[in-house]
């Protein structure tokens, strides 16, 4: 099975998506967590996409599920995290057409700008830029079907706009023959 006929896969079956999901270890708080999924019902078409995603360094999970209202046993393949879905949206970008190849490119975006932005030592991640809660909206433009549950875009930007400023630790100039650790204190942004 090729790259290229998985990709005419997800283009049908496929979704980039970016959930907003609730932090249950810390009250009111939320995370964007970009996803790649793509199921169906025929487990051994699957099976080979899940190969085949092995086989070009691609991370897998393979997951069974059952369709509520039908009944149906659905089995997929799917990813979440920033670096693992960039990987994704890096290797099938350039293969997807229409409205997937949007959607990746927006998550792709995300996990871009996400990369580029210094984690918070021991505060967490900094809190989301105006842009990342805009492309949350966005891939849910493109994706939207009406169906599922999603939680509030205003949870998203009440948790950002009370964020504090954030404290990045960082290895500054080594001095003599010993290494420092600077902190350094970012705005919110």
């Amino acid at each position: 099975m090729t790259l290229e006929y998985i990709a005419g896969l997800i283009t049908g079956e496929g979704c980039f998506c970016l959930a907003v999901m609730r932090v249950a270890s810390r009250r009111g708080k939320v995370r964007i967590v970009p996803t790649f999924g793509m199921f169906m019902t025929d487990e051994e078409t699957i099976r080979e996409v899940a190969e085949t995603l092995k086989e070009h360094g691609l991370p897998v999970y393979y997951q069974e599920r059952r369709k509520a209202a039908r009944g149906k046993l659905h089995v997929g393949v799917h990813a979440s995290g920033i670096k693992r879905v960039k990987r994704y949206c890096d290797t099938f970008v350039p293969l997807l057409t229409g409205e997937k190849k949007r959607a990746a490119l927006l998550v792709q975006e995300f996990c871009d700008s996400r990369l580029a932005t210094p984690r918070g030592g021991t505060r967490g991640n900094p809190p989301y830029t105006e842009r990342q809660i805009q492309l949350v909206e966005e891939v849910r433009a493109v994706n939207s079907s009406g169906n599922g549950r999603k939680n509030a875009i205003e949870t998203l930007r009440d948790h950002t706009s009370d964020a504090r400023p954030y404290r990045v630790k960082r290895w500054s100039e080594p001095r003599g023959d010993t290494g420092r650790l600077a902190e350094t204190t970012s705005p919110a942004a």
